[in-house]
């Protein structure tokens, strides 16, 4: 009996016995068991809960000094095989029950780590799901319509952020969603507006077309009852040809000035169609302006909000700073509210 097996057994010190000599419970049965029920027991005050991230330490830090005891067994058992030949199935079954124990217990101790990892990555996918939808919401294509627009607009008024889900990263999500709800506003409001503006324009070609076509027909009328009235009064005309020459000439001056005064009014629609449409153009321009500084605020916006989403994550890895100080520190910074310090977006 080595003198480590006998401190195991005087002391049930097992874990320090194992690591004075490894050798200790591949030599003995059920010293193995009296070092498995003592990790346990050193083992049994570590936390469950892994929402905090020293929790999440001291798990992983516990499962690796499991891990560790793994190699000396290994070692101890293939320096026992090269010194006793004969018992090399003995220790290789005792090695074979320690290393699945202690792989059973790693794993054991692991396991609310594993499962809270699990879960935050489902929490991340899910943030990743949203994030992208909102994006995809934004992405406004160059041919959409009033009604495409709208269909948009109820489908970001319908999407929420589940602060419970989104966390740190909630406040930034829903300004990036109330930008695309706001952008999608704007755009829906100027198409409406443009389509209001040109079914207007084709009103009024509608009734200039209407008013010179109305003032064409008033003259082939005036015409014709002219040329009736010639015809009837022909001897009358020839009789006293001074009068109807005179007559003629009244008649000819009033044709004149009435087919000036259609082709003034004609002008005159035409002149107001040219200066709708320069408005049309001069109104399509700016609405592109307005668009185009849009587009370039709410790309500031989310690059400002993506350098202090890292800048707050840098500072959370220092120690004992927590992601909500360190989103206080970058929200003081960006506010100016700390001397000499400055965040480069």
């Amino acid at each position: 009996m080595s003198a480590a097996v006998a401190q195991m057994q005087l002391t049930s010190n097992a874990v320090a016995a194992f690591l004075d000599d490894p050798t200790c419970i591949l030599n003995e049965d059920g010293l193995i068991d009296q070092l498995i029920e003592e990790l346990q027991r050193e083992n049994a005050h570590l936390p469950t809960d892994m929402s905090a991230s020293d929790h999440r330490d001291q798990v992983r830090s516990a499962a690796f000094a499991i891990a560790k005891m793994k190699k000396p067994v290994d070692t101890a058992a293939k320096a026992l095989t090269e010194e006793f030949r004969a018992k090399t199935k003995a220790v290789n079954d005792r090695r074979s029950v320690a290393l699945a124990k202690l792989e059973g217990l790693q794993h054991s101790i692991r396991a609310p780590l594993d499962a809270w990892e699990a879960e935050e990555k489902k929490r991340t996918d899910q943030v990743a799901a949203v994030m992208e939808q909102i994006r995809a919401l934004g992405d406004i294509p160059f041919d959409a319509t009033v009604e495409s627009v709208a269909r948009r607009i109820e489908d970001a008024n319908d999407l929420l952020i589940d602060r419970a889900v989104f966390r740190d990263e909630a406040d930034a999500a829903e300004r990036r969603l109330e930008a695309v709800r706001e952008k999608l506003a704007a755009t829906h409001a100027r198409l409406t507006k443009e389509a209001e503006e040109r079914a207007e324009l084709e009103r009024l070609r509608r009734e200039a077309e209407e008013r010179a076509a109305a003032e064409a027909r008033a003259r082939e009328e005036a015409v014709r009852k002219a040329e009736e009235a010639e015809r009837a009064k022909a001897e009358e005309e020839r009789q006293q040809r001074a009068a109807d020459e005179a007559a003629e000439r009244a008649r000819k001056e009033e044709r004149e000035r009435a087919e000036r005064e259609a082709k003034e009014r004609i002008e005159a629609a035409e002149a107001e169609a040219e200066s709708l449409r320069r408005k049309e153009a001069e109104r399509e321009a700016e609405a592109k302006r307005v668009r185009e500084e849009a587009d370039r605020r709410a790309a500031d916006q989310e690059h400002r909000a993506k350098v202090a989403g890292e800048a707050s994550a840098a500072l959370s890895k220092l120690e004992g700073m927590t992601p909500d100080l360190a989103s206080a520190v970058v929200t003081a910074i960006r506010a100016g509210d700390v001397p000499h310090i400055s965040i480069q977006f």
